[in-house]
Formats: structure tokens, sequence, C-alpha cells
């Protein structure tokens, strides 16, 4: 286009206004092909973004499914929430979009050297030493640029997590009168993220500084350079505006580039920080022999007497002596109670028996064999684990037991009556609410209970399941659990019902340290 105006103004000095009309028109026409080219190129440009942000999306959960308990916690909710947005809008905005942006400006920088060439190869020649110039300025703030988005992604993920955590404590805060402190806290999380966000702006302003300097500085430089040519007679005066006019476009784009550059290299961290998290599955990749460990297991389980056989058992949380010595035989279809003070390492002893932890010292074996030798997905495919609070998810009674398994509506049943949730086919598309608030808290651990019974789970670690419901459905729960002799329990309590405790089969109790 710029070189059309140029042929058209060399025609209008030469008093060709009839050549000079043909150009606007050729220009008129060029105009509107590259309208419709962007407009086609933004749709594409969309889409093509929302496609790599499910494609990242999709890597991340991949990789967190590929993590066990102790890993998958070390990071809360709020941190892989900020991943799978604020990162992902980061990763697009500097990332994804500045790459088409990199292509708009090589390609118009080509066409633009190729029309400069046409005028005379010594345009070519300082056009491009000075390209080589522009290209290196990202490097000088490489580095800076890279820290400063690390930083600014962490505060992200810290600036969520706070305000989920506090968010989250909302009823506490009312009880105590206490609601301003959801502003003064959400406040002072804001302006945290505000400082560390405004210094990566500084960082980008100067980056964007030193490019556009570049920028002009080139342009006139050759635009002289131009002048010079064109009072030597090698080029024509006509071309000075046309020269202007394509290294404007030249250093444009490119004085553009080295602040691009500089964006996409702030992407970097951010993707290394998923790829650590692919790095540090613990989840066995070889999968080859798990059905070998399914069978073997299941061929034991309906012979053996004994379930788990614990000797000797130690724990520490880091220096932090948890328990130690422990001696416990955990029989097939009986039912135990474990009992201890808060804090004495009751929950501890049931991650270990469900192998959520497995760096213990002693021995925890699993129908013979250690526990720390078989793999993870066995020992949850028979043992089912029931928290205090058993998550459901915003769905219907039926999703939250299938979890996107295929069960007909008979067994689903079948396993709810069995909970002790006498329900009808019509309860399966009850709708639970978030957390489940539209069920009651019994409720809620009988539909916990049938989700491991319709799977074949027979052994129940039972965690405080009862200790948040009233007592007359706590003790409802527990009879029903309790009287069931298709099951193995082992529960864990500090304040048991005394109107259950003849249901168990023993009692253990967890010493004190002393």
């Amino acid at each position: 286009m710029t070189t059309l105006d140029a042929f058209a103004l060399i025609s209008l000095i030469a008093l060709d206004f009839r050549q000079f009309i043909l150009y606007e028109v050729y220009l008129l026409g060029v105009w509107l092909v590259i309208i419709a080219l962007d407009s086609s190129v933004n749709i594409y440009k969309m889409k093509f973004c929302q496609e790599i942000a499910v494609g990242i999306r999709s890597k991340i959960t991949s990789s967190l499914e590929e993590l066990e308990y102790r890993e998958y916690n070390q990071n809360s909710v709020g941190t892989y929430i900020s991943w799978l947005t604020n990162d992902i809008n980061i990763i697009n905005e500097k990332g994804t979009l500045k790459f088409f942006d990199i292509v708009k400006g090589v390609t118009g920088t080509i066409f633009s050297v190729i029309a400069l060439f046409a005028y005379h190869w010594s345009l070519v020649l300082v056009t491009f030493i000075s390209l080589l110039v522009m290209l290196a300025i990202p490097k000088i703030f490489r580095r800076k640029v890279e820290t400063a988005s690390k930083k600014s992604s962490a505060a992200n993920e810290e600036f969520v997590a706070r305000s989920e955590d506090v968010l989250s404590g909302y009823n506490v805060l009312l009880n105590y009168n206490q609601q301003q402190k959801l502003t003064e806290k959400i406040k002072s999380y804001s302006i945290a993220l505000m400082n560390v966000l405004f210094n990566q702006a500084k960082i980008e302003a100067k980056v964007f500084a030193a490019g556009f300097t570049g920028n002009i500085f080139f342009q006139i430089l050759i635009t002289a350079f131009t002048g010079a040519l064109a009072f030597k007679g090698i080029v024509t005066f006509g071309t000075i505006e046309a020269t202007g006019a394509l290294t404007g476009v030249i250093f444009t784009s490119l004085g553009d580039l080295s602040n691009r550059i500089s964006s996409i290299d702030s992407v970097k961290p951010i993707l290394e920080k998923f790829k650590h998290i692919s790095n540090i599955s613990t989840v066995d990749a070889n999968h080859d022999n798990l059905e070998n460990y399914l069978r073997e297991i299941d061929s034991q389980s309906s012979s053996a007497d004994v379930v788990y056989q614990v000797e000797n058992l130690a724990y520490n949380y880091g220096e932090k002596l948890v328990f130690e010595n422990m001696q416990f035989t955990f029989e097939k279809d009986k039912k135990y109670l474990i009992l201890g003070k808060s804090g004495s390492g009751k929950s501890t002893l049931l991650k270990l028996l469900i192998s959520y932890y497995d760096d213990y010292h002693g021995s925890i074996k699993f129908y013979g064999q250690e526990i720390n030798t078989i793999p993870k997905e066995v020992i949850r495919s028979h043992v089912l684990y029931l928290e205090q609070q058993p998550y459901l998810f915003n769905d219907t009674v039926r999703e939250n037991i299938c979890l996107g398994e295929h069960f007909s509506d008979h067994e689903i049943i079948s396993a709810l009556n069995e909970s002790g949730l006498i329900c009808t086919e019509e309860f399966l598309d009850f709708a639970v609410g978030k957390l489940g608030n539209k069920l009651s808290g019994g409720q809620r651990q009988r539909l916990a209970l049938a989700r491991g019974i319709i799977r074949g789970k027979r052994i129940v670690l039972m965690d405080e399941v009862t200790s948040a419901l009233d007592k007359e459905t706590a003790l409802t729960v527990e009879n029903n659990i309790l009287s069931n002799e298709n099951l193995t329990v082992i529960a864990i309590s500090h304040t048991p019902h005394k109107e259950t405790i003849n249901l168990y089969d023993e009692i253990y109790e967890i010493p004190e340290k002393s």
C-alpha cells in the first residue's frame, strides 16, 4: 500500500491524473482485501487461543491426575484455580496473541523489504544492520522479564488462595461481628498483588521504551540515507516518502517485536511450573502388573482372615514424632474402634492404612503383603475412606454415586439401601446442591458410603464421620454401618457414643506421647 501511495504521488507530480485515479482504485481494492482477511484472522485467533487454553488446561489436569494425596494437597484449590484461569489468561495475552502479532509483523516486514529492494539494494543492507541491533534489545531485559513474570504468577496464586480462605470464613466473621475484616483483608491482598504487577509493568515499560527509541532512531537514519541517495540521483525524491513509510512499517513491527519477544519470554516460567508438576508425578506409570495385583488381592481377600497386620509402626512429620510401636490386627468383617485424644495420630493412622502416606517405619501388611509395595490403585479399589465432611459434587445423586462410571439404577438403589438411605428412582435425579447442601448430614454420609459399596469396597475407614452430626442422626449412621456384617470397619473417635460402643468387636486406644 505504501508503494501504491508513492506511485500515486509520483503520478500526481507528473500531472498524470488518470494514472493517479487508477492507483487509488488499486489502493481501495487492496484495503478491502485486507479488511476481509483481518476479520477472518481475528476470528481464527480467538478460536486458536481457546484451543490452546483447552489443551493447556487438559495438560495441567492430566498432570494433577497423576499426583498422589500428599503431592496434590501441597497446594490449595485456589492455587490450582489460579493456574487454570489467571495463568491461562497470561499465556494467551502475553504468549499466543503476541505470537500472532509477531507473524503479522514479520510478514509486513518481508513485503516491505522486498519493496525497498525494488528501490535500491543498499536500503535493504542498512535496514538489515538496523534490524540486528533492534533484535538484540530484548536480550538485555530477558532475565528481569522472566523473574517479574514468575513473581506475578506466584502473586496471583497467593491472591486467589488468600481470598478464597477469607471468603470461606465469612460466617465466622459474621458470628463475631467482624465482617469489616473481609474488606480489610481483601484490600491488603489486592495491594500486595498490585505492587507485584506494578513492578512487572515498570520492567515492561523499560523494554517498550528501549524498543521505541530504536524504532525512531533507525527510521530517521534510513530516511536520511534515502535522502542522500536521492541527492545523488540514485533514487527519485518520491522514494523518500515511500522508504519513510516502509521503514516505518519495518521498525514499528520490529520495535514491537522486541516487546513481543520479551512478552513471550515472560510466559516461560509459567510453562516451566506446569512442566515441573508433570515431573513430580508419584503415580507408577507402569500399570502392566496392576491387573495381576488386583487379581491376587481379590483372591487373598476372599480367603484370608486378617485384612491388616500392623507391627512396630512409627510415623514422623518431619522431626516430630506422631506415634511409635503401634501394634494392630484387623480381621475381616469385624468392627474396630480406635480412641485417642486430638493430635494423637488417629487420622494419620487411617491415611497410612489407605496408603495416602507410605513413609512409615515398621510394617503394615495388607492381606499379607507390605502395603507400600502394592500399587496405591489396588488399595483404593478395596478400601473406602469416609471423612467427617464427605465431598459431594454440585450434581445429581446418581452422578455423585457413579462419578462418571456406569451403574444401573437397580445397582445404585441397592447400594443406597445398603448404606441406610432408602430411596426411589426419582431420588437419583435429585440435585444435591453445592457441597450437598440440599441433603442432611446423615444423607451425605450414607451417599458417600454407597459410593464405596457399589464398587465392592468392603473395608471402611471412618475418620470421625459422625462428629459433626446431631446425636440421633449420628447413632443412626453408626448403627447402620456397624450392623452390616459384610463390612470390615476401622473407626476413629475421641468422643464415641456409648449407645454403639457394644457394636465394636475390639477397641484400641492410642496412648499419649510421653
